[in-house]
């Protein structure tokens, strides 16, 4: 890197970010580039893309470590000499933490009903609450671009009312 006097150490080896646009790209080693927290990507997913992340969702618990471990085995990261380079190590097993299944919880509609609960879900459309609130001011945040948010507030606030909260 003469251009900033810049001495590269430890990029030698490693790939380059690609900035700028496609038919005129611009080269950057890794070791001159900064990783700022908390930025967007804003370019969406090809069709693809979005079919895998919707079939990974969907897949049992059991069936996505499966899915898992075999990606794992198959891909033999700890053997890739970029990441051992970076330092990088993938621990082929998964952590283990603790879990339990709370019961669903014993819900009344407004006029007395019991709410039945299957699987902790319910059907709330035609029904009230019992002891509504007060909602003097309401808040929402927007992560489309493709979301008219006054129409969103105004239905919140429409299905609000329905259920017994005012405004």
């Amino acid at each position: 890197m003469n251009r900033w006097s810049m001495k590269m150490e430890k990029s030698a080896n490693l790939p380059c970010l690609i900035a700028g646009k496609p038919e005129r790209p611009t080269y950057l080693p890794l070791e001159a580039c900064v990783l700022v927290p908390l930025q967007r990507y804003k370019k969406s997913l090809s069709t693809l893309q979005r079919s895998k992340l919707v079939e990974g969702s969907r897949q049992r618990p059991d069936q996505r470590m499966l899915s898992l471990s075999g990606v794992l085995r198959a891909n033999n990261y700890n053997s890739d000499p970029v990441l051992r380079e970076c330092g990088i190590v993938i621990d082929p097993e998964f952590t283990q933490v603790e879990g339990r299944v709370l019961q669903a919880p014993q819900l009344n509609s407004a006029d007395g009903r019991e709410l039945h609960t299957p699987n902790g879900r319910w059907n709330f459309n035609n029904d009230r609450f019992i002891q509504p609130i007060k909602v003097k001011m309401w808040g929402v945040v927007n992560f489309s671009a493709r979301c008219n948010v006054e129409d969103l507030a105004r239905r919140l606030i429409q299905s609000g009312a329905k259920k017994g909260i005012v405004s």
